[in-house]
């Protein structure tokens, strides 16, 4: 009902945000470049931290789609699994269609997975997103899969996605050695009212032909939407809604 009432030709305020609609703030922008270069370089571990509503979802999303068919990806939605829980489903969601009752014939074939994609001239990627949930185990395991490389390149990248904590986990003694391999680490703080601004001069500029547009209402109320609703992203998904005059 309110499409039609504000002139919308999509839906807004979906649960999941649409990265081709999302409006990008300079640190988002240094952040997707940043990290998409990390992973065309194979710079191997790779960090993006940000407390909970700073659009650490969306950017992934955006990356991931700018990304080209020689990267091969796959996510770890929930990294609080058991040893070889957490390899089974890299092994299924890799594709490799086999099922393991070991680690060591897990790594054998895995490894050969890795090999082959070099071959191939395709990028492996490993994302592990809530890694604050990661046990110290579990940390330590995923660290030692990034030991599979040839010596002249690696293998896989390996990108944690966490929360602000998660740099804490880092910085504890025992995982120096993850901390050591950790070669691009970008950090999303929360919108500040300098992004406001331009987030709601967007707004105000994008075209909508009738004078209860929901594009006035929003640029005047999007303060109050913004405590409400932290990440930014979730908002700008509405602005490219409107029907071009």
């Amino acid at each position: 009902m309110y499409t039609q009432f504000y002139s919308l030709n999509k839906k807004p305020f979906q649960i999941s945000t649409d990265p081709a609609f999302m409006w990008f703030g300079e640190k988002h922008k240094e952040a997707l470049a940043t990290l998409r270069y990390g992973i065309l370089d194979n710079k191997g571990f790779l960090l993006l931290t940000g407390d909970v509503g700073t659009g650490k979802t969306s950017l992934i999303n955006a990356l991931l789609q700018k990304l080209g068919s020689d990267v091969i990806c796959t996510t770890v939605p929930d990294p609080s699994l058991d040893k070889l829980d957490l390899f089974n489903y890299i092994s299924a969601a890799f594709g490799m269609d086999m099922e393991f009752s070991s680690k060591g014939t897990f790594l054998v074939h895995f490894k050969n997975f890795l090999l082959k994609a070099c071959k191939n001239n395709k990028k492996v990627l490993l994302i592990i997103d809530e890694a604050q949930l990661l046990t110290q185990e579990m940390l330590e395991e995923i660290r030692l899969l990034s030991n599979i490389e040839k010596a002249d390149t690696k293998l896989i990248n390996i990108f944690f996605i966490g929360q602000n904590e998660f740099n804490e986990i880092l910085n504890r003694p025992q995982n120096r050695a993850v901390r050591q391999r950790m070669t691009l680490n970008y950090n999303l703080d929360p919108p500040d009212t300098g992004r406001n601004k331009a987030i709601s001069a967007t707004a105000s500029r994008s075209p909508a032909p009738k004078k209860n547009s929901l594009t006035t209402v929003l640029s005047r109320k999007y303060f109050y939407i913004q405590a409400a609703f932290p990440d930014e992203s979730t908002f700008c998904a509405i602005i490219p809604c409107f029907p071009a005059t």
